[in-house]
């Protein structure tokens, strides 16, 4: 197979930066679309609650939102370690939050995390080699509700459900979402899988990731975030069938297996 050559790069480029700006006037015209502390006000009241992926940038704000808001109890959940940020703001409000350090592709880790209500994920689904295994890794620790965000990259109109895998493009076909999103883009890929995360792996449109989190979720509802936010899409998804039942078929479909049916 050929590589893309750098005319292709450069054009492909072009038409990303003109799709971006398209965007970016859009959303000016269309008001400010509701901010994160609206979404956790409406669904965390009364619903456990747990934040997966809580400290890069955010030091456990989502959590402590929600906290704030009455949700029943929290959990935060990251691969980094609890920051001095965190630590000082639980202690400033007598917080009651659970820390769980772990990784979400790891099913171990996810059991320390238990089942919660509502599982909030922002600022991670991009950041994953595999998004299909982090979401099966989200359901299986929800009980009703899954919010989920990630970045988005502009709709094609000739390939609908598409998403761009970071990796496979050249520096300058890259260069368009570095200039919206920040020079992480225009690093070379860490290979080294304890730093995995730190990659950007995928410019998911917003078609696609809907259709993703559609595979064993129905949607409830979309957001477009403000400028600034972690992420700019958000979907609210709810489980097609609860997690007792989602066990026992997973049972049967394990004993099916071993008894070779």
């Amino acid at each position: 197979m050929r590589k893309p050559s750098l005319i292709h790069a450069a054009a492909t480029a072009r038409r990303g930066q003109a799709l971006i700006a398209r965007r970016r006037r859009r959303r000016a015209a269309e008001g400010s679309p509701p901010d994160y502390d609206e979404v956790i006000a409406k669904y965390a009241p009364g619903r456990s609650f747990a934040d997966i992926g809580c400290m890069w940038s955010a030091n456990g704000r989502i959590g402590f939102e929600a906290e704030a808001r009455g949700a029943s109890g929290v959990t935060a959940f990251d691969a980094m370690d609890r920051t001095a940020e965190f630590d000082a703001e639980h202690e400033r409000r007598g917080s009651s939050i659970r820390f769980v350090r772990g990784d979400l592709h790891s099913d171990e880790s996810m059991r320390a995390v238990g089942p919660h209500d509502v599982v909030w994920c922002t600022g991670v689904m991009y950041h994953t080699p595999n998004p299909l295994l982090a979401l099966e890794r989200l359901v299986s620790i929800t009980s009703e509700l899954l919010i989920v965000g990630t970045k988005t990259v502009p709709e094609a109109a000739a390939a609908p459900g598409a998403a761009i895998f970071f990796p496979g493009l050249p520096s300058a076909a890259r260069e368009p979402y570095a200039q919206l999103w920040g020079s992480a883009l225009r690093r070379d890929f860490d290979a080294d899988p304890i730093r995995s995360y730190a990659n950007w792996w995928w410019g998911f449109t917003p078609s696609a990731f809907i259709q993703v989190i559609g595979l064993g979720l129905d949607i409830v509802e979309t957001y477009e975030c403000p400028h600034g936010a972690r992420d700019d899409l958000l979907v609210v998804a709810r489980r097609r069938i609860s997690l007792e039942r989602d066990a026992e078929l997973l049972d049967d479909a394990r004993r099916r297996a071993a008894a070779g049916v």
